[in-house]
């Protein structure tokens, strides 16, 4: 029986901040927020806008001239949490 509770309590101590959230970090772990605030507006290529699109931007065209003039990236402003343990 004193073995049981010797094999419960160890997988207890040794688990860190499973899956990277502070509701699973134990005692021995400090969380450190690292929190990011970004504006789609702040993207002024296609490309960027582009690797935001899960946050809500979209690159939108605006005709008038070559290059991309009038064109932007839309969709507000977001938070990414890269927090961790």
């Amino acid at each position: 029986m004193k073995f049981i509770y010797l094999i419960i309590f160890s997988s207890f101590v040794y688990s860190q901040c499973a899956d990277n959230d502070q509701l699973n970090c134990n005692a021995n772990c400090e969380w450190i927020s690292d929190l990011q605030n970004l504006s789609c507006n702040d993207f002024g290529g296609s490309t960027s806008c582009e690797n935001y699109a899960e946050y809500g931007c979209s690159w939108e065209f605006s005709w008038g001239g070559w290059q991309n003039y009038g064109s932007s990236c839309v969709g507000g402003s977001f938070q990414i949490d890269n927090g961790y343990c």
